[in-house]
């Protein structure tokens, strides 16, 4: 994992569990964080960036899984550009 890279992040309660996908745009290993930027899940099991931007910085322990790089497959200069990831995106929240 790397800067740049999109990865699954997962949020934990007592009785439930959520995924969501992010990009990571800091990694701190010498404190074990890393600073994301959270997308949301579009129909069709896209996902794009929000236009109100929502950033978390998480323990390395709560990334489950680093993603392939993703297609895009649309965008315009108003809306942001739609990613598809060769997931199964179906437990992904969002």
């Amino acid at each position: 994992m790397k800067d740049g890279s999109y990865v699954v992040v997962q949020y934990t309660t007592k009785r439930s569990r959520f995924d969501y996908v992010a990009l990571v745009e800091k990694l701190d290993s010498q404190n074990n964080s890393v600073d994301v930027l959270f997308m949301k899940k579009t129909q069709g099991g896209g996902f794009i960036f929000a236009e109100e931007e929502e950033r978390d910085t998480v323990a390395l322990e709560d990334i489950t899984r680093v993603l392939p790089d993703p297609t895009v497959i649309s965008g315009s200069p108003r809306c942001s550009a739609k990613r598809k990831f060769d997931i199964d995106s179906a437990h992904i929240s969002g």
